[in-house]
């Protein structure tokens, strides 16, 4: 029987070291403090609606967001008429939400509400067309002055500012601003944005249609703070007045809502216009490859090549190198234009020419 030897116990010395440094327990993990969740992954941002899913997509519910505008004119335009007769003994103060036109009215209230909502869609209008590609001189920037000129609209038809403007106007400068020179205040404002908004909707013939309405009847509000047309009856002029400027707040509204839902459906890809223009290259190619095949079948049928003529090809040209079954390549193999008839008579009369 054979004792260990010397090395053999240090070799075993040397595995319980290594035996016992893996037994040894490990430190205990350190516990992280997490917040308790207050609120469901709903709340979350990446859950959040955009800005974008806030506007309509189709075209019913455009129509009949435009119906539900016009209820609360009508609402208000129904009592205003009807409440005639026995508020006379009232006083201002509990007259003024009836009144049509004056300032506290709940007329003016819905005017102005109907300006911030379109304050609101030509923003939603500029945040989309700011991503146009082939808008090289930044003309989706209008769109920003539509935005402060339809928030100083809203405020000035509940609070009558112009009037303190006025006031400050002939304070600074001396002179006598006329009754109503704030009209043509408001031309001046409003008509430029207006006309380059016009422009820009050019390519959406129905929100163009829809803006000039609106447009005119804000015409006729014009007409009738100038008294151009003679009313004998005052109620009636408030009256088109009131009508006036209502129908104007809902049709622009309503353009502008058609004009953002068709540049959100450009831009998703969703329009007829983005559609043919991607299904454009693919019917040019397919009608490349059917010309170029006919060109095969002919050239195949006469002998010659399709860079040849009478079976010998010419030397220079760049037809010898392209592939007509190539969809990549930018040769055009449908039928030349008359510039291109012309240019290839003269280069075979030149050819015929130098052969003779």
């Amino acid at each position: 029987m054979s004792l260990p030897s010397r090395g053999d116990r240090r070799r075993k010395l040397l595995r319980d070291d290594q035996r016992r440094a893996t037994d040894t327990p490990e430190s205990p993990p350190t516990k992280v403090r997490t917040r308790r969740r207050v609120y469901s992954e709903g709340a979350l941002a990446s859950r959040q609606p955009r800005i974008t899913d806030f506007l309509p997509k189709r075209r019913l519910t455009l129509f009949l967001l435009w119906l539900m505008g016009l209820l609360p004119p009508a609402g208000i335009l129904s009592a205003g008429l009807f409440s005639r007769r026995f508020i006379a003994t009232w006083d201002s103060a509990a007259q003024a939400p009836l009144a049509l036109l004056s300032v506290g009215g709940m007329a003016r209230a819905w005017s102005s509400l109907m300006l911030l909502a379109t304050a609101a869609a030509c923003l939603l209008v500029f945040h989309l067309r700011r991503h146009r590609l082939d808008d090289y001189r930044g003309r989706y920037r209008l769109w920003i002055w539509a935005v402060a000129v339809l928030l100083f609209a809203s405020l000035d038809t509940v609070t009558n500012l112009h009037e303190t403007l006025g006031a400050c106007w002939q304070h600074v400068s001396g002179r006598t601003v006329q009754p109503n020179g704030w009209v043509w205040g408001w031309l001046l404002l409003a008509a430029i944005p207006w006309v380059r908004s016009l422009l820009d909707m050019r390519g959406h013939r129905f929100a163009v249609a829809i803006s000039a309405l609106a447009g005119g009847s804000w015409g006729l509000v014009a007409v009738m703070a100038f008294r151009a047309i003679p009313v004998s009856d005052p109620h009636l002029g408030e009256l088109l007045t009131f009508a006036g400027m209502h129908l104007g707040n809902q049709l622009l509204l309503f353009s502008v809502l058609v004009y953002a839902r068709g540049v959100y459906r450009a831009a998703q890809g969703e329009s007829r216009s983005e559609r043919s223009a991607r299904k454009s290259p693919s019917r040019s190619r397919s009608r490349g490859s059917s010309a170029a095949g006919q060109a095969t079948d002919r050239n195949r049928s006469s002998g010659s090549t399709p860079g040849s003529r009478d079976g010998r090809i010419q030397e220079g040209s760049d037809e010898d190198t392209v592939d007509p079954q190539d969809p990549d390549s930018t040769v055009d193999f449908g039928a030349p234009s008359r510039s291109e008839l012309r240019r290839r008579k003269k280069e075979l009369r030149k050819q015929q020419r130098r052969a003779a």
